[in-house]
């Protein structure tokens, strides 16, 4: 866990760190998390997968090996083993095999594979999951919108601001921000919903991650004001 004095310690260091002309202050009593790596990335579930990519003899022979009626853990293997290939044809296929909706009756396999996209699939990915924004499961809609983050696909905004709006779960509601802020670090509506929420006091959850995604912002005056 990390508190709010903690969390500002956090937020002014990497926006200096990104932005040295910034020159923030520290506020009075932030102060340093117990444990805190900079210029790293701390190792999480998911993050440290890598999936290197197929060749186009690899990819044509796993498509056949799943068109053949693969099943179980097998033909969810021959499709992880996909997920790091920047194909036009490997996110076609993808994108009918994973809309099927029997991925969803298999939580421990699609948690897998989302998780995977998240981890190791180039931006492009995007367009293989972002259905599952819709799914009746809050928790497949939370990974989602958490695979969406780290995909940080620009084109993926308008899709993410449609089922922002819709959300009702805080849960997905503050990942879906955090997908929208750091797929939209160049978009100017993205920057608009994360002020906006960061005004809105009703939803505390959803300020604290506003600010967190607003420190990507923070060339941007109103975004580094907010900060």
């Amino acid at each position: 866990e990390i508190t709010a004095k903690q969390l500002m310690w956090c937020l002014v260091t990497a926006i200096n760190k990104a932005n040295p002309e910034a020159k923030l202050s520290m506020p009075a009593g932030a102060k340093a998390p117990r444990r805190v790596m900079l210029d790293g990335v701390a190792a999480t579930e998911g993050s440290d997968i890598s999936i290197p990519p197929l060749s186009r003899v690899e990819l044509a022979n796993a498509m056949i090996f799943i068109r053949s009626g693969a099943k179980g853990a097998a033909r969810v293997d021959v499709i992880r083993s996909m997920l790091g290939t920047d194909d036009p044809d490997a996110i076609e296929f993808l994108e009918k095999e994973l809309g099927d909706f029997r991925y969803e009756r298999r939580a421990d396999q699609l948690t897998r594979l989302l998780l995977a996209v998240g981890g190791a699939s180039p931006p492009s990915f995007w367009e293989t999951i972002d259905h599952f924004l819709k799914s009746s499961d809050e928790e497949f809609r939370s990974l989602t919108a958490v695979a969406m983050e780290q995909l940080a696909a620009p084109k993926s905004v308008k899709t993410l601001k449609t089922y922002f709006a819709k959300e009702k779960s805080s849960k997905v509601r503050k990942n879906l921000l955090r997908a929208i802020g750091v797929a939209g670090a160049d978009d100017k509506s993205a920057r608009g919903i994360l002020l906006k929420a960061w005004k809105n006091t009703k939803e505390p959850l959803l300020q604290t991650n506003a600010l967190l995604v607003l420190g990507l912002h923070a060339s941007d005056k109103k975004a580094l004001a907010a900060i």
